[in-house]
C-alpha cells in the first residue's frame, strides 16, 4: 500500500514533536534529540519537528547491532529519545501543537556517529549553515524543483539523507520512503523509478551500479531520471 502525505500534514505532525520538545525540554537545548525509529513519514517528521523546536537531531538506525545504538546513546549528550511509541503519544496529544515556530536556538543541526578508523563510533557536528549552503547550491545548480522526485534510498544516519529530505521538500518536489524490508532491493527501487518518473538520484556509486544492472537485466530504461549524485564511497 501506497501512503501519499502533503506537505501541510507532514508539517503538522513535525509542529506536534517540535510543540512537545519545547514544552517537556526546553530549558535543556544543548542536547542533542536522539531519534531511533524505521523508516517512515513519522521519521521524517521527527527529523523536521526536532530542527522546528531549535535543537538538534540525532539519528540512530535500528537496523545496526543494538550494542552499537547503546554505545552511541551513551557517548551523545542526549536530553531525550523519540521512537515509534513516543512520537505515536506526540502525535494524539493536541496540547503539543506548536503555534509559532521559534528562531533556531541551536547553530547544530545534527550530529551523525561514524564508524571512525578505530570503529569506535565517532560523532560529527554539521552546523545550519553548511548543510544550508550544499542544499541550496544543489539546487541551484542543477535547478531542482516541484517537478522532481528523489527516492530516499539513503539511511537517515548516513548524510545523504539531508539532501533526501531538506533537499527536495526546499524545492517543493517529491521524496518517496521504501521501507526498511525493501531499503536494499534494487528491483523494488527500478519498479517505483519507473511508475513513479523518479528524476534524481542521490546515493554511493554501489547503490546506482545496483539499480541498473538490475534495470538491465529486467530490460528497462528509467528515462525520467536526469540526474545522479554519487559520493560518499
Amino acid at each position: 500500500s501506497v501512503e501519499t502525505v502533503t506537505y501541510g500534514e507532514l508539517l503538522e505532525r513535525a509542529e506536534y514533536i517540535a510543540g512537545y520538545l519545547r514544552k517537556e525540554f526546553v530549558e535543556n537545548r544543548t542536547g542533542l534529540v536522539a531519534i531511533r525509529m524505521k523508516k517512515s513519514v513519522n521519521q521524517i517528521a521527527a527529523v523536521m519537528g526536532v530542527l522546528i523546536a531549535g535543537f538538534s537531531y540525532l539519528p540512530i538506525d535500528i537496523k545496526q547491532p543494538l550494542a552499537r545504538q547503546e554505545k552511541i546513546l551513551s557517548k551523545a549528550n542526549v536530553i531525550v529519545e523519540l521512537d515509534e511509541k513516543k512520537v505515536n503519544m506526540i502525535l494524539q496529544n493536541l496540547e503539543y501543537r506548536l503555534e509559532k515556530h521559534p528562531e533556531f536556538q541551536n547553530p547544530i543541526a545534527y550530529v551523525i556517529f561514524t564508524s571512525g578508523s578505530t570503529g569506535e563510533p565517532k560523532g560529527v557536528e554539521i552546523a545550519h549553515f553548511a548543510a544550508v549552503n550544499t542544499i541550496e547550491t544543489i539546487n541551484k545548480q542543477y535547478r531542482v524543483s516541484a517537478d522532481d522526485k528523489i527516492i530516499a534510498v539513503s539511511s537517515y544516519d548516513f548524510d545523504l539523507s539531508v539532501y533526501d529530505i531538506f533537499g527536495i521538500l526546499s524545492a517543493g518536489g517529491t521524496l518517496i520512503l521504501i521501507k526498511d524490508s525493501n531499503s536494499r532491493d534494487a528491483e523494488v527501487w527500478v519498479d517505483i523509478a519507473e511508475r513513479h518518473s523518479v528524476t534524481l538520484w542521490n546515493s554511493v556509486p554501489t547503490l546506482l551500479n545496483m539499480l541498473l544492472i538490475v534495470a538491465e537485466g529486467k530490460g528497462k530504461e528509467i528515462p525520467s531520471l536526469r540526474l545522479a549524485m554519487l559520493s560518499g564511497d
